[in-house]
């Protein structure tokens, strides 16, 4: 719990533009480097000097000039850089970075967590310290993971879905209550001619058995927007009364059960990629700020692909190559932007959930 509370004071702390130089130091497996140049913080991103990080982390460097674009390789990661410019590459995969790599007094500086956890490192924020320690060891190996969630979740599209994915290449017992249709709000009809109603995520961790859980994945929310769910406020306090008709209620409600229940667990949510080939970002994004909102009053960690996957960066369910190479199947030939292929399952949620999970 120190290391994620740490981890979240390094995307808060630093209110001033940069820290000074002198105060950061950078282990590497407990070994402490030295760089040419200082590292510094600037708006919440630590910068270090290029060839040094690369270097001491064993992966490759290639400088274009004319293109001022740095090129990296390490095992099966290929990772691109470029001055000045917050649009990085991993796996040939875009990727939008909060502070772009610039050149200081002569030397390339870039952001230190992008290069670690693309390469699949963890790293580590002391903040009594300023110290960063960054690691290739797996705190996810032989653990359990508990998902909650819809059809994404679920893995409508390709069997387990992202969790199958990430359970296999850690070896952790996975458990799966994710649900197709599932909402986070209670009592929404599946249409409006009948009383039948959505799978309610609610419901599910209420059935769920098992005294302790290392990791819990919360997703969902499109269904509700799909199907106009009342949004509601947040609550004042975390020993209210929780509307569970209406969307902000329910998450809270989510948010409560699991927290009494799991205290110990790491829990974080995961907002999907924009799943849009239509102009529906701003009925949408109530909904998306509610998500987040709620994240933040309570602690949770929150993974946002949305903002990673959209018609500017990242995969761009508006471009038909991008449709079919991420989400198109035997059952779905054209896909369909929201139920990702095992592919889609790999770029769009496992490269980023699993150095986010190591992080917590």
């Amino acid at each position: 719990m120190k290391k994620f509370f740490a981890l979240v004071l390094l995307a808060l702390a630093i209110g001033v533009s940069a820290a000074s130089a002198e105060d950061i130091t950078v282990n590497i497996e407990g070994s402490p480097l030295s760089f040419d140049a200082e590292p510094f913080i600037e708006d919440g991103t630590t910068f270090v000097p290029m060839r040094a990080i690369f270097e001491a982390l064993g992966a490759s460097i290639d400088w274009n000039g004319e293109t001022r674009t740095v090129t990296s390789v390490k095992n099966n990661n290929e990772i691109s850089l470029t001055i000045d410019s917050n649009i990085a590459s991993k796996n040939g995969i875009t990727r939008l970075l909060r502070q772009a790599p610039k050149i200081v007094s002569d030397y390339t500086m870039v952001p230190l967590r992008f290069i670690c956890e693309s390469l699949d490192c963890v790293v580590y924020w002391d903040a009594e310290t300023k110290t960063i320690d960054i690691t290739t060891e797996n705190p996810l190996l032989g653990k359990s993971m508990l998902l909650f969630g819809d059809s994404v979740g679920y893995g409508s599209n390709w069997n387990g879905g992202y969790g199958k994915i990430i359970g296999e290449e850690n070896n952790m017992t996975v458990t799966n209550k994710c649900l197709s249709s599932s909402v986070f709000t209670r009592n929404v009809k599946v249409n409006d001619t009948e009383d039948r109603f959505r799978p309610c995520i609610i419901d599910a961790v209420d059935s769920v058995e098992g005294d302790s859980y290392d990791y819990i994945v919360v997703e969902g929310g499109v269904n509700d927007y799909w199907n106009h769910t009342e949004l509601g406020a947040l609550t004042e306090g975390f020993e209210g009364v929780y509307n569970e008709e209406t969307f902000a209620g329910a998450i809270e409600s989510v948010f409560s059960k699991l927290k009494t229940r799991y205290p110990e667990s790491k829990m974080g949510f995961v907002i999907i990629q924009n799943p849009f080939n239509y102009n529906a970002e701003p009925y949408f994004e109530p909904y998306y700020q509610m998500m987040k909102s709620a994240c933040a009053k309570w602690g949770v960690p929150c993974l946002d692909l949305y903002e990673q996957n959209n018609p500017e960066v990242g995969v761009n369910v508006r471009d038909h190559e991008s449709m079919i190479r991420y989400f198109a199947s035997e059952e779905r030939p054209e896909g369909d932007g929201c139920h990702p292929n095992e592919l889609g399952y790999r770029v769009i949620f496992v490269d980023p959930m699993i150095p986010w999970l190591k992080s917590m």
